[in-house]
């Protein structure tokens, strides 16, 4: 099984990208084969409803990191905890307690630094290309996997 978590606060803008990602994705992907939580702020919640050992995890949140300036996109497989020590979810998620959690066999973040944080819905114009872009990018990854096909909606 496949399992996008989507993060984020509706009424703050930008923080609710991966929100925004994971209804899209949800339009996209049909199949058993995926899991859409979407978890809001508080992704701990949640925790019961994933399954212990997805093939895939995708981690769908704005992000904060130092290095990557407001606007950017990021999608990187994390092979080891220690690779997300330069990213903060913006929700507070300590992402070494979602793997007490959650064991998958590979694990994706797929973040946004946010460009507008104000109150009020709706993305901004970097945030709504960000997604379009991510889009993308995960259902090449999805394909790598073998678990997508646009023609058939899954294997």
């Amino acid at each position: 099984m496949i399992v996008f978590l989507g993060i984020g606060n509706e009424l703050r803008r930008d923080d609710s990208f991966g929100l925004e990602l994971l209804k899209d994705l949800e339009k996209i992907l049909k199949g058993k084969k995926f899991k859409f939580v979407s978890c809001g702020t508080v992704p701990f919640s949640y925790l019961s409803k994933l399954p212990k050992s997805p093939k895939a995890l995708f981690i769908l949140d704005t992000v904060i990191n130092e290095e990557l300036s407001p606007g950017s996109l990021i999608i990187k497989e994390l092979k080891q905890e220690s690779e997300l020590s330069g990213f903060v979810s913006s929700h507070k998620l300590p992402f070494s307690l979602l793997f007490k959690f959650v064991n998958p066999e590979r694990t994706f973040l797929v973040g946004f630094v946010p460009k507008d944080f104000g109150y009020g819905t709706g993305l901004s114009s970097e945030a709504c290309e960000a997604k379009k872009r991510a889009v993308k990018e995960i259902k090449i990854i999805l394909k790598s996997l073998k678990c997508w096909d646009e023609s058939s909606s899954c294997f």
